[in-house]
């Protein structure tokens, strides 16, 4: 990595599941990835606007830096990119709900699943 500083970031939001829909054995998350820290994005969501993920402005509560992938940071955003699925993956199979955490897929097009 250039100068030895990581440049992009995974994170993981625990958010209050009360009321919704469907959540797993384990409570809800959410799943991102940023040029940012993450406390500086986390405040970013729950300041609102377009930059926002509205499902962690309205249920954020706090992050879950426990659950964030151990490889990063990550020098380029392709590369925290994949790792933002496959902690999404690797979350959902260890019983959580996952929101976000489209990766590589998210990149080549496809929409963003709508937040609770």
């Amino acid at each position: 990595m250039p100068n030895g500083e990581a440049r992009f970031w995974v994170y993981v939001i625990e958010l209050d599941s009360t009321g919704l829909v469907s959540v797993g054995e384990n409570g809800a998350v959410y799943v991102g990835e940023t040029s940012l820290t993450p406390a500086v994005r986390y405040d970013k969501h729950k300041a609102g606007g377009k930059s926002s993920a509205r499902v962690v402005f309205r249920r954020g509560v706090r992050l879950r830096p426990d659950l964030f992938p151990p490889e990063g940071p990550f020098e380029t955003r392709r590369e925290a990119l994949r790792f933002e699925r496959r902690t999404k993956n690797r979350l959902e199979h260890r019983g959580y709900r996952v929101f976000g955490g489209q990766g590589e897929t998210f990149m080549k097009g496809a929409s963003r699943a709508p937040d609770a």
